[in-house]
């Protein structure tokens, strides 16, 4: 799974993640891939400890310039059926 984070502004100094208030680092779990206007936050191997609410927090020079999340859920159960 995959989320992105764009910016339309031109002063950015950094973008970072955070999953539940927590600020989340490049690592098995996670792949975050950032340039100057945008920012991809992978989750390699999503299961029901990787639910929660992620936020993308675009910093400039002395301040935040915007902050974004989004609740991901995951069922609990799935069935697939085959013939």
């Amino acid at each position: 799974m995959t989320i992105r984070c764009l910016t339309t502004t031109t002063i950015v100094y950094s973008i970072q993640w955070k999953k539940d208030d927590k600020f989340i680092t490049r690592n098995a779990m996670y792949q975050i891939n950032t340039t100057s206007e945008r920012s991809t936050l992978t989750i390699v191997s999503f299961g029901l400890t990787m639910a929660g609410n992620y936020s993308c927090i675009v910093h400039g020079k002395s301040e935040i310039l915007s902050s974004r999340s989004v609740m991901i859920q995951q069922a609990s159960k799935l069935k697939f059926w085959t013939n």
